[in-house]
């Protein structure tokens, strides 16, 4: 049975305060202290607690048609195109970790990811930020005295479970006495709550507390 989906995206108003933009950020770089502190405990290096493989299972978790029938994505191709292309670059490198930063707001977007124009991505923007299952979040400021500019956007979702791919798999490389989850369970377990739009559970759960979790998520 499909967990209760995320209270982490409330809705929000399209504009947010003027400063919004550097929150983001700051959730951004404590996003990154923790992939690093993951590969610190695991005397390892970045790609070795967040491979490039295991960024694509998440990838293609959130833009299966599981999470689209689950979600605001929406049922339009374009709509599913500019999903994507979101998506693949807030997982561009192992520090992008759902982030994508913009430059020139919605129009900069469109040029920077080569998809859609200006109206079409505040549309869709606004339709994934606003309503009941919110799954991006926006970072805007003032550019001079104009209105409100976008400048960073974030997929919860994947942040939360990209850092939990990364600690969990930091557990596994350097125990140090701790119970560990196992390969298969790394891979599954996210696949699955993506697709469900389930929060992750603690990085340090058991292997038995990990199966129980996986099969409720079927």
């Amino acid at each position: 049975m499909p967990c209760t989906r995320l209270d982490l995206y409330a809705t929000r108003s399209w504009f947010m305060v003027e400063n919004s933009a550097q929150h983001l950020e700051d959730e951004r770089e404590k996003a990154e202290r923790r992939l690093v502190a993951a590969a610190g405990r695991a005397q390892s290096s970045l790609a070795d607690v967040l491979s490039r493989p295991a960024r694509r299972q998440l990838a293609e978790a959130i833009t299966s048609e599981t999470f689209r029938s689950n979600s605001a994505v929406g049922r339009t191709s374009s709509q599913q195109e500019r999903w994507e292309a979101l998506v693949q670059a807030s997982m561009k490198s192992s520090k992008s970790l759902g982030f994508v930063k913009i430059k020139d707001g919605t129009h900069g977007l469109a040029l920077q990811l080569g998809v859609g124009d200006q109206s079409t991505w505040s549309r869709s923007l606004k339709k994934w930020l606003i309503g009941d299952l919110q799954i991006v979040d926006t970072g805007t400021a003032a550019k001079g005295r104009g209105r409100p500019q976008l400048q960073i956007v974030q997929i919860p979702l994947l942040t939360d479970w990209l850092l939990w791919v990364a600690e969990a798999k930091a557990i596994q490389l350097n125990p140090m006495g701790q119970d560990y989850l196992w390969d298969s369970h790394i891979r599954e377990l996210p696949v699955l709550g993506i697709r469900q739009l389930s929060p992750s559970p603690s990085p340090d759960i058991s292997r038995a507390q990990a199966d129980r979790l996986i099969e409720r998520l079927k």
